[in-house]
């Protein structure tokens, strides 16, 4: 498209330089009949003859056939000549490839900007469009885990024991070294049963139980639980595991039991289950729980908050 631009610019050019040849040479054979031509001429009159001497005069020798005679007589003068207007084409041809290469670059860096705007503002949306495929994801999620969270299985410890009993008969006992040491019948020692409780709305397939109860008048570390067989692994909601049955850790003093009617020693019980839901998680309850005086005549188990015992995913 450019060559052909360039094309039509320099044949116009050429148009025009031969039409003014032209046109001098027809003034100069206007001038020349208008000083010879009368109104009354024959073909005999000498004036006649003027006018063909000068139209044959203007056209050997006219601007254009002088300039071609000139050239034929100077070749070294049309070389130079030639040079002169090759040079002056090519300076035109190179001022008008820069004004169209000017004219290109500036279409070029508009095009330029207008795609980096383009591209700018494309950058925006497809951000604006992830920001809220994003809260949509997280909203989905969040949404999955309501869902799970809610019809998930539960499972919590349900415990039984006889530890009031306890407390009651060491009041009935004197306080002297010798009823300290003495350990109390196997009828009346620290026991409980443990059971587990699906409070979720789907059943719960149980892992392992593991279990434990001690007697200590500070806070234990390095629990060591007793693992039990279970016997049906399925639990259902609203239904409960098996009993466990569980006894205290070493024998029971009637020492240990009035130290736990003042309020100087505990008994702890503590234990974790692992189950996996219908969702195929893997989840744990575990437990840490003391029974402990909170008023002269009243014990209650509590759950005591103490490093990681006490966890229910």
């Amino acid at each position: 498209m450019l060559r052909r631009k360039i094309w039509r610019r320099s044949r116009v050019a050429i148009q025009l330089i031969g039409a003014l040849l032209v046109a001098w040479d027809l003034l100069a054979l206007a001038t020349c009949i208008g000083q010879n031509i009368h109104s009354n001429q024959t073909y005999n009159d000498p004036a006649y003859h003027n006018q063909a001497v000068c139209l044959g005069c203007v056209i050997t020798s006219g601007p254009f056939p002088t300039v071609l005679r000139y050239f034929g007589e100077h070749p070294d003068v049309f070389f130079i000549a030639m040079s002169a207007i090759a040079t002056i084409f090519i300076a035109w041809f190179t001022l008008t490839l820069r004004r169209s290469t000017d004219k290109l670059w500036k279409a070029n860096v508009d095009q330029f900007r207008l795609a980096k705007e383009t591209a700018d503002r494309q950058a925006v949306e497809i951000q604006d469009q992830l920001t809220i495929a994003r809260d949509a994801a997280e909203a989905t999620k969040k949404s999955a885990d309501a869902a799970v969270a809610t019809e998930r299985a539960r499972l919590y410890a349900v415990i039984a024991h006889n530890f009031e009993g306890i407390v009651r008969s060491a009041m009935t006992w004197e306080n002297t070294p010798t009823v300290d040491e003495k350990v109390m019948a196997a009828t009346e020692s620290p026991m409980a049963t443990i059971k587990f409780k699906n409070y979720g709305k789907t059943p719960a397939l149980i892992g392992e139980v593991e279990l434990g109860l001690i007697y200590s008048e500070t806070v234990p570390d390095g629990l060591v639980y007793d693992s039990r067989v279970v016997k049906e692994n399925i639990v259902a909601a609203d239904q409960t595991t098996e009993d466990f049955p569980l006894q205290m850790t070493g024998q029971m003093t009637l020492g240990m039991a009035k130290r736990m009617q003042k309020g100087w020693g505990n008994l702890w019980v503590y234990g974790r289950v692992f189950y996996d839901d219908v969702f195929g998680e893997r989840r744990i309850h575990g437990f840490l729980q003391r029974y402990v005086r909170i008023s002269d005549y009243r014990f209650v188990l509590q759950s005591y908050d103490h490093e990681h015992y006490n966890v229910s995913t």
